[in-house]
């Protein structure tokens, strides 16, 4: 039993691939399997982590979100 699987979205090009299209489909993948076996799904991440990795990408906005705030 587990209370959310979070997605660690950070890393850049050590752990994700250049294209941000698809990166964003990896995920999606991810979150729909996920959620088929009747998991909580909510997502690590950062602005700066984010927008290299997924661009524009929006499809994980409707899931928790643990926002990385560094100073």
């Amino acid at each position: 039993q587990y209370g959310t699987m979070w997605f660690d979205i950070e890393g850049g090009q050590n752990y994700w691939s250049g294209n941000t299209n698809a990166n964003s489909q990896f995920f999606e993948g991810l979150i729909s399997e996920a959620s088929n076996q009747g998991m909580n799904v909510g997502v690590y991440t950062s602005a700066s982590q984010w927008g290299p990795i997924m661009g524009d990408y929006t499809g994980g906005s409707s899931y928790p979100l643990w926002y990385v705030y560094l100073t």
